[in-house]
């Protein structure tokens, strides 16, 4: 008789609960590696800042006519206009037609730009002592040119 009385999950109650419960594992599962990510985001930061600023840089000087270097200033000649990548108090700034000012790059200590035969080497060094380097290999039409 205690048994025809009492109360006990359904089938589609106990489908309903695992559901819910998957969810959630799921759920955690997933967002886990995000907090993680998170945590760690500031470490990776100045890394990714890096490169983009190289992703730029390279796109810059695929596309110009020109390139030199004078006074460890980086200067490209596009479309008839100069283009000037340097330092300038703790940042990589560019400036075109010497005018203008566009940060490129925070948090510099310093920077170098080197030719090493058909090879662009860009060093930076960050005010937290960081040191990134990138050799970007040169167009042959500004083999001759720099």
């Amino acid at each position: 008789k205690l048994l025809k009385n009492s109360k006990g999950y359904t089938l589609l109650e106990m489908l309903l609960t695992l559901i819910i419960f998957a969810l959630i594992a799921l759920w955690l599962v997933l967002a886990i590696p995000l907090l993680k990510y998170q945590n760690n985001f500031e470490d990776y930061l100045p890394f990714m800042e890096w490169r983009v600023f190289i992703t730029q840089a390279k796109m810059e000087i695929q596309s110009s006519e020109e390139m030199w270097i004078l006074n460890n200033r980086l200067y490209l000649k596009k479309d008839g206009a100069v283009i000037q990548y340097e330092k300038y108090e703790t940042m990589i700034r560019r400036k075109v037609a010497n005018e203008g000012h566009e940060p490129l790059l925070m948090g510099i200590q310093e920077v170098n730009f080197m030719l090493e035969g058909k090879w662009l080497q860009i060093r930076a060094k960050t005010k937290d002592g960081e040191i990134f380097k990138e050799k970007i290999w040169l167009p042959k039409h500004l083999w001759k040119r720099s």
